[in-house]
Order: C-alpha cells, then structure tokens, then sequence
C-alpha cells in the first residue's frame, strides 16, 4: 500500500499518531526514558490529540477514503480501547463498593507528614473523629509527630525512621500476629509487612511510600517498588491490602505498565487484582492515594479526606475479609 499525503492536515495527524505509538511502545520497556515518563504526566494531551484525530474521521470517510485514513482510523481505535481498558478498574472501583457486613471492619488510615510547615490540627481532628485501629505514617518528623498526640489508645507501634532515608510509623489499637517486618530492599523505600487478625482469620497490610520521580534515579527507583508491590499481590496466599502513596496518574506509564504486568503474572497464577482506588475521582490527573488488595478483602468504603491539595493525604479505608 503506497500511502500519499495530499492534505497537509491529514499528515500530521499521521505524524501525531506515530508519536503517540512509539511513546506508547517506551512504556513497555523497564528502564524507560525519564522525559517519556514525565510526558505521561500530562494524559489530557494525549488523549485530546487523539480524540481530535477521530472527530476529523468521518469528513475523511465522506470526502477521502483512502486506505490511510481507514488505517490511521483503526490505529487510533486500538490505542483508545488500550487506554480504555487501563482506566476501567479506576472507573468501576467505586461502583463495586458494597454495604458493609454485620461485621466489624477494620479502619486504616494512611497519612504523610513530609511537609514539616504543615498545619498538623486538621489530620488530628481526622484522627480523633475516624478513630482509626491502624494508622500508617510516611515520613514523620519529631517535632509533627509530638504535635499530632497521638492517642494513648494505639499500644503497639512500629517504624523504620533508624534506617531508612523515607521511613514509615505505624500505630495499632489491635494486636500484632506477628512482629512487624521492614522489608528495606536494596536501594529502594521501605515496605512494612503487618499481620492483624479480622474475625477470627489472618488479614494482612503492606504500607508504603514511592519516591516523586523527579529524575531518572527516582524514576528507576520507582518502578522497582511497583513491581515489589505487584509481586506481593501476585503472590499472596493469605488476604492482603496494600496502602500507600505511588505519586502516579492513572494513565502515568510507570503505574500502567504495573497494572498490565500484574493482571498478567496474575492470570498465570490464578489471581486476579480485584480492585484498584486512586484519589477523589477516577479521571483526576493527579492521582493522590491508591489502594490495591486481592480477592481475599472486600472494601467497604474508602475516601480521601480533607482538600485535593492536602499536605497530609489522609486516606481513610474500612476492610473486611470476604
């Protein structure tokens, strides 16, 4: 097929095309481009250049119906039901929350403190109003935490500040199965494994929090704690929720290729990834929060409190094992 280019126009949305494509196949390879991955932070570009090649569809179908036009048709189509079918566990986590069961759920509440000049008084009247059993904290500081007075309540506590460059704290009203494990990884943040027990059965948590990739090192930094995260909900025998901050969009070609890698490993294994939570809206650009477990957890609610923009990122879940 000999393709002619007689409309300037329609030559470059070839071209756009094209570069949507091969960005597209960057974002396959572990060890991606840092400008390509900061490029996908900006999803509206992508998706509103696509959307303008297809609005010029049918006047190319009426007026020229050349074979390039039905393949440049067919090459968006593909790219848009690809995106499509990322973005669905996003779209539909919210409508598969159900009515919790007659039994008590276990209430975790995430929350960060990187910013030492934050005002600490709205993430302790979540704290004292959300009565929360678990609660995890990223990057504390001595000074935010004293300020935040903790309740007596919360007796069994852990965290990794002594050796870890992005330490975690936690604190549990419930008693611990097992001790607490930091799995400190090799160049990469912490992951705090607990085992609590719901209803009479083991129920375990992962915590953590990703560096911003804000250059190539974090970038690479980054992509290694996706694919521990993903590794630990493909693995899990026993019911797990992971909690934490992964500082990507949901069409950010780091989490995406997460998310295909896992359901595929998954497939294999006989697992799936039953949900998927990001902050506020499932279209918003900037992704907060996310919270991810396997089929053993049904999540009975989750909201991200306080303003979008909050310094402190109070997530707030309520789980139970099904």
């Amino acid at each position: 097929m000999k393709l002619r280019f007689n409309n300037p126009l329609l030559a470059f949305f070839w071209l756009l095309t094209l570069l949507l494509s091969g960005l597209a196949c960057l974002a396959q390879l572990p060890l991606r481009n840092y400008a390509v991955e900061q490029l996908s932070r900006f999803p509206i570009y992508f998706a509103g250049a696509q959307l303008i090649i297809l609005a010029h569809l049918p006047m190319w179908f009426v007026w020229r119906p050349k074979n390039e036009v039905r393949l440049l048709a067919l090459l968006n189509i593909v790219l848009l039901v690809r995106a499509g079918l990322i973005a669905w566990p996003f779209v539909s986590a919210q409508a598969e929350l159900r009515e919790a069961s007659d039994q008590r759920p276990i209430r975790v509440l995430y929350a960060t403190l990187a910013d030492p000049s934050a005002d600490y008084r709205e993430l302790r009247a979540v704290i004292a109003a959300a009565r929360p059993d678990l609660i995890c904290i990223s990057e504390p500081q001595v000074k935010a935490i004293q300020a935040l007075h903790i309740p007596e309540g919360y007796k069994y506590r852990f965290d990794t500040q002594s050796n870890s460059s992005q330490p975690l704290m936690l604190y549990s009203k419930l008693r611990f199965l097992d001790q607490p494990q930091s799995d400190l990884g090799v160049g990469v943040p912490p992951i705090i494994y607990v085992r609590l027990r719901a209803h009479g059965r083991p129920l375990n948590f992962a915590f953590y929090d990703v560096p911003e990739p804000r250059d190539a090192k974090n970038s690479r930094v980054a992509w290694l704690m996706m694919r521990r995260i993903s590794s630990l909900l493909r693995d899990a025998t026993e019911p797990v929720a992971v909690i934490g901050n992964m500082k990507a969009t949901p069409f950010s070609m780091l989490y995406r290729s997460v998310i295909e890698w896992t359901l595929w490993r998954d497939g294999q294994h006989g697992f799936n990834l039953a949900s998927t939570w990001n902050g506020r809206s499932s279209w918003q650009r900037a992704t907060l929060s996310h919270l991810l477990v396997n089929r053993g957890v049904h999540v009975s609610s989750y909201e991200v409190l306080g303003a979008v923009e909050s310094a402190h990122l109070p997530i707030l879940a309520d789980l139970e094992l099904q």
